[in-house]
């Protein structure tokens, strides 16, 4: 898995600012919402490319104010995009939410 985690988000963001600006960004990226779960202090994405495999995942963890964008080894996508999409997906996030990356090493 490729993880990149965006920190140190500005605590004064609501879930609908935080869900805005996701799809936002996801919409720069030309990228389609495929799901969306909704908990209590979690917010978990599934982007998808029109007629291409692979899928980037966001999640937003309230309660430790950051966000995850991933990639699972097997959704890489054709080409890879969505591993190669990541880090620059975390840094548009950072940059829109005022936050930082901070790359997780590669896990599988």
């Amino acid at each position: 898995m490729f993880l990149h985690v965006v920190a140190n988000v500005p605590k004064a963001l609501t879930r609908v600012q935080i869900i805005k600006i996701v799809a936002r960004c996801a919409g720069e990226f030309e990228l389609h919402k495929a799901m969306l779960e909704e908990k209590a202090a979690r917010l978990h994405w599934h982007w998808k490319r029109a007629g291409i495999s692979g899928t980037l995942e966001v999640t937003w963890d309230a309660r430790e104010n950051q966000l995850v964008v991933s990639v699972h080894q097997n959704r890489v996508g054709a080409n890879e995009w969505a591993k190669h999409d990541a880090p620059k997906f975390a840094a548009r996030l950072a940059d829109e939410l005022k936050g930082q990356v901070q790359d997780a090493p590669h896990r599988n």
